[in-house]
């Protein structure tokens, strides 16, 4: 008997993966009874932990050894296989593996490319679960608000202290590009294996994309636990405090006061949302987005969840 799909949600950053992940977690043991496993890659334990660290040495790395590349694949099966364990009567609906940071980094400002090495990741997990179908999941942003977000998150968890001015200056704008990217997907994956949507649609396709990516009719019953992890924007206070913190405060102390900032200076406490672009770049961004967006609608149309182009199912009920 076959065994069950691998759903990979690959983000990309910033497109609420927070919050698909958080509500899959809250979720989790009502999926399992369903016979749908969630392979929760930043999970507290001690298996997880140890993926995103195969994660970090090899597909943040430029030269990777097949040692670290055979241990990502052990972890990889691990966490997968410690997840499906669970289902109480075995796993007969999909796998949910759902972590961003497998494409690459964020930042920008020090990548080559938008996630050019997200072939590299399609071979990986077609190694790692060789004779079970692969199934992907991704979501894409405007450019304007995307590169605006990836800053924050630096700011976040990379000690990123510099304006956002010279974070931008370093980006490629050459390189940024969803179509391209999605391109290189599809030539490894095959598109019948890809799921997309546009995360300015998230409002009115978030049910159809639960539907796909659980294989089922009615998502709403097992997800009736609501996301209790958040990733709250920053006010431009906060921004400026971020700076400091990362410029002169030691690691740890950096981490404690980092979370405060991003709790207590956040709009949601009354600060303006901080903006950065400026309106020229912003056309421009918007521009390069508005390219994208054309091309992938005409090459992925039937795998888009977006103006009204609904996904062709591959499976499920």
């Amino acid at each position: 008997m076959a065994q069950a799909p691998i759903h990979v949600h690959l983000g990309a950053h910033k497109t609420a993966t927070t919050y698909m992940q958080s509500r899959l977690r809250a979720n989790r043991k009502i999926l399992a009874e369903k016979g749908i496993a969630f392979a929760d890659a930043w999970a507290k334990d001690e298996r997880a932990k140890k993926l995103r660290s195969s994660v970090a040495k090899t597909l943040w790395r430029k030269n990777v050894t097949d040692v670290a590349r055979r241990g990502l694949i052990s972890d990889l099966r691990g966490l997968v296989s410690a997840a499906e364990s669970r289902c109480t009567s075995g796993a007969s609906g999909p796998t949910i593996f759902s972590y961003e940071n497998i494409l690459g980094s964020y930042n920008l400002a020090v990548t080559e490319g938008l996630y050019e090495r997200c072939g590299e990741v399609v071979d990986l997990m077609s190694e790692a679960f060789e004779g079970r179908e692969v199934r992907y999941f991704f979501c894409f942003r405007s450019f304007d608000r995307f590169v605006e977000s990836c800053y924050l998150q630096c700011l976040y968890t990379q000690k990123e202290s510099r304006s956002f001015d010279a974070f931008f200056g370093d980006i490629n704008l050459s390189s940024l590009s969803w179509a391209r990217m999605i391109k290189r997907l599809a030539d490894r994956a095959g598109s019948d294996q890809l799921f997309l949507w546009a995360y300015e649609d998230w409002s009115s396709c978030e049910l159809d994309v639960w539907k796909a990516l659980m294989e089922v009719s009615n998502p709403v019953q097992l997800l009736e636990a609501p996301a209790v992890a958040s990733n709250p924007s920053l006010s431009a206070e906060g921004v400026e405090c971020m700076r400091v913190i990362n410029q002169f405060a030691h690691a740890k102390t950096a981490k404690v006061l980092r979370t405060q900032v991003k709790r207590e200076m956040a709009p949601q406490k009354g600060y303006a949302r901080a903006s950065f672009v400026d309106d020229e770049a912003r056309r421009d961004l918007k521009r390069r987005y508005a390219e994208d967006c054309d091309v992938i609608h005409n090459k992925w149309s039937r795998r888009l969840f977006s103006g009204g182009l609904k996904l062709e199912k591959t499976g499920g009920t």
